[in-house]
């Protein structure tokens, strides 16, 4: 059961550039910093803020993780920035992006999604990261070093690692702690990794682009009826030789699909 929801959070950002406003959504476990160089990027042209979702970076804590909750924040959010704005989100970013053009329609005039479907998820190795993470001693080690050799036998692959350990903070005189509230995502994550059948009732035809890394499942042929259900005008867009981190991996042209789009 969903826990009561408390409403929208004020949600923590970094914002570069002037412009029309775009929104930058990570993913699960990732923060605003993460998309520091295409932030950098698209401040050129727009004024571009990079978000902390709710229980990740420096974004209050709260409970529940249901994508109406996120969605309701981004509404909170560009309310206070003025809209219409543009939003890009990465994974579960793209899935808060597609809920709040679907609810607050008038808000987003245009919607970038990022290697990820309007589809459950029934496997991911996030129940595993999480759970080494939750059972990492903080009080113990000093350095992130320490808990990059406490997590191999857990999290083998390095670059898996580095990414999550992004989240280990270190301040003063107190030790490491981590930034995103795991507790709330291990056990809100059957949220995460759903697609609600009932946002089925909603519909948004204005312009958004799915955007798939050519080596990655997430965006398949068989759910684009899912995706044209919900976005009757939908594009696609593949980037060759990139797996899920889309941006990490081919930075300069994912820049230039996602720029060509909300431009164009």
């Amino acid at each position: 059961m969903n826990p009561p929801s408390e409403g929208p959070v004020a949600l923590s950002y970094d914002e570069v550039g002037d412009g029309p406003p775009l929104l930058i959504l990570h993913g699960l476990l990732g923060q605003s910093r993460n998309w520091a160089s295409q932030m950098k990027l698209f401040g050129e042209h727009y004024r571009t803020l990079s978000v902390d979702l709710r229980n990740h970076g420096r974004s209050p804590w709260a409970a529940g993780m249901t994508y109406e909750d996120m969605a309701a924040d981004i509404a909170m959010l560009a309310e206070k920035v003025g809209p219409p704005v543009r939003i890009v989100g990465h994974s579960m970013g793209g899935k808060v992006t597609m809920v709040a053009a679907l609810k607050y329609s008038d808000l987003i005039e245009k919607a970038v999604v990022v290697d990820i479907s309007p589809i459950r998820h029934e496997d991911s190795p996030f129940y595993g990261y999480l759970e080494a993470l939750l059972a990492l001693d903080l009080s113990a080690i000093t350095r992130r070093g320490q808990a990059d050799r406490l997590l191999r036998e857990a999290i083998p692959d390095a670059a898996e690692r580095a990414f999550l350990l992004l989240n280990l903070a270190a301040e003063a005189n107190k030790g490491l702690r981590w930034k995103p509230n795991l507790r709330e995502l291990y056990d809100r994550l059957g949220d995460i990794l759903d697609w609600p059948e009932h946002l089925f009732d909603y519909q948004n035809p204005k312009p958004i682009v799915f955007v798939a890394g050519g080596n990655s499942p997430y965006i398949q042929d068989s759910h684009k009826p899912a995706i044209e259900r919900l976005f009757p005008n939908a594009e696609y867009a593949t980037i060759p030789d990139a797996g899920h981190w889309v941006h990490a991996e081919q930075p300069q042209a994912f820049y230039e699909t996602v720029a060509s789009f909300l431009a164009g």
